[in-house]
């Protein structure tokens, strides 16, 4: 395994993919928790198909996260978490710009789109087609 740092002295390690990455997920989620990790999964993997990863991760989160962030992070802490968190939609008129500015396209980072065209979760939380505009 290249690029993941397995030692890394963290209790948690959060894992979020798409469906062509599902395999590499959990991969390191496995390899996460054979060293005595907690492992979360979330993401589109996570929400759209859980079977595919409930097994190999410790919490899994669907769905979108802001809605329930407050919580999860709440209950983390407290070390009283749930196996499984539910989010919704979340909530468009309060969520932060992408900062765009921020972002560095590296040879390494396939995962990252760049045609003009994505599939995500619209505001019915219903699939739809979106048009990515970065500010």
């Amino acid at each position: 395994m290249s690029l993941a740092d397995l030692e890394h002295p963290a209790e948690l390690v959060g894992i979020t993919g798409k469906a062509t990455q599902v395999g590499r997920m959990l991969e390191l989620a496995r390899a996460f928790r054979r060293r005595g990790k907690r492992v979360l999964i979330g993401g589109p993997v996570a929400s759209l198909d859980p079977q595919a990863v409930r097994a190999d991760c410790d919490i899994l989160v669907r769905g979108e996260l802001e809605p329930i962030a407050e919580r999860l992070f709440a209950d983390l802490r407290s070390e009283r978490w749930q196996r499984e968190y539910q989010g919704g939609p979340a909530d468009m008129a309060t969520s932060p710009a992408p900062r765009w500015d921020l972002f560095i396209a590296r040879p390494m980072n396939t995962s990252i789109s760049t045609s003009g065209f994505t599939t995500s979760y619209g505001p019915d939380f219903e699939p739809q087609a979106t048009s990515p505009r970065p500010t």
